[in-house]
Parts: structure tokens; sequence; C-alpha cells
């Protein structure tokens, strides 16, 4: 999985906190991200694709948090840096 996020242009940057789990960022909808993954998971994955701008809860590491709060590309330096 990991290989076949970093080679699509479409996701700037991606952060694994779980097994099985990735935080993406993108400028594409949440439709077309499922369109992608669906192409490599050859419709026998489960996944979901959500947007975490809008709400969001839960106790996960701070990374997590953060790219979440800020989503930025990759090769985007954070404040501070």
């Amino acid at each position: 999985m990991r290989k076949f996020i970093d080679a699509r242009p479409e996701i700037v940057n991606w952060h694994t906190f779980m097994p099985n789990s990735f935080l993406v960022v993108s400028g594409e909808t949440a439709t077309r991200l499922a369109e992608i993954f669906r192409g490599f998971t050859k419709n026998e994955g489960r996944f979901i694709v959500l947007d975490t701008a809008t709400d969001r809860s839960g106790w996960l590491p701070r990374q997590s948090w953060n790219l979440m709060a800020r989503p930025r590309a990759i090769w985007e330096k954070e404040e501070g840096e």
C-alpha cells in the first residue's frame, strides 16, 4: 500500500498511525480518491475515505492530529521549521 500511495501524484503527503490505516493529503475529492483506491484493491479490499476537516475526535498520536488540522504537502514546511 505504501508503494502505491507513494506512486500516486494525487497524494501529496501521508501518515500511518495504526495497522492498515493511512491519513492522506490530497486536493482530490473523497469520491475521486475512492475510485483510485478501488482500482488498487480491485474491488476486493474494504476502505473508507473521508474529509477530516469537518468533525474529528479520538485518541491518536499528536502527529496525526497535526496533519489533520494542517494538511500540507510533504515538501511544504510546517510553521516554525
